[in-house]
């Protein structure tokens, strides 16, 4: 029988969001830093990508591009994962920019799903937006408080949604086109904090398993 077992490294990181992998490889960045850094198979970790505008979400498309959700330069782009070259993939949704774009997926159609929080000092609601393979940008719902992880389910028929600042994790039904319908509370979070955003669950990234199975980080 072989143990999983969980290795803890030492690292001079902030904060630390992005992660993805490639060939083996883990990526993932310091939002503070403006940095994406790269760990091999051997351990080895190097600074991938410089200037990164704050990334946060990371993912690897079936086309070999990571996309990225900037949070500083309030857009979503993909990064070429040979040259690093970036391309704006969306940045407003009808004519209004984007606020903060924080956590991002795609579906095997080459669609983004993507989370863009409200400023903490606004007494305002989150997005969740699409973002057709034609680069058309959709707003599939604008009343979570602070949306923020997002997975899709392994058949990609549901998409999840967590919300920082209550403990309601969401989930809706995804159509054909990339749309949702039938929101509703899928999980609710315990053992909440009250800071100076109020009572709520900080619940951060999530993942889905090869079994199915449904996890959620809090910051």
């Amino acid at each position: 029988m072989v143990e999983d077992s969980i290795e803890v490294l030492e690292l001079a990181i902030e904060i630390l969001e992005a992660v993805a992998t490639l060939a083996g490889d883990l990526f993932f960045s310091d939002i503070t830093a403006n940095l994406t850094y790269r760990m091999d198979a051997g351990g080895s970790i190097a600074v991938w990508r410089e200037n990164t505008q704050g990334t946060n979400g990371m993912y690897l498309m079936a086309d070999g591009r990571f996309v990225a959700a900037e949070s500083r330069a309030r857009r979503i782009v993909g990064i070429d994962a040979v040259t690093k070259g970036v391309t704006p993939l969306a940045t407003a949704y009808q004519g209004m920019p984007l606020r903060n774009p924080n956590d991002l997926i795609a579906d095997s159609k080459g669609g983004i799903y993507f989370t863009d929080p409200p400023p903490r000092q606004a007494a305002l609601s989150g997005e969740v937006y699409y973002v057709r393979p034609s680069g058309e940008v959709v707003l599939l719902d604008n009343q979570i408080r602070f949306p923020n992880g997002l997975s899709l389910s392994i058949d990609q028929k549901t998409l999840y949604v967590d919300d920082s600042d209550s403990d309601n994790v969401y989930a809706f039904d995804v159509q054909q086109d990339g749309t949702v319908r039938n929101k509703r509370v899928y999980a609710k979070v315990r053992e909440l904090v009250t800071d100076q955003f109020g009572t709520r669950s900080r619940a951060d990234g999530m993942a889905i398993d090869s079994a199915g199975r449904l996890y959620l980080g809090t910051a």
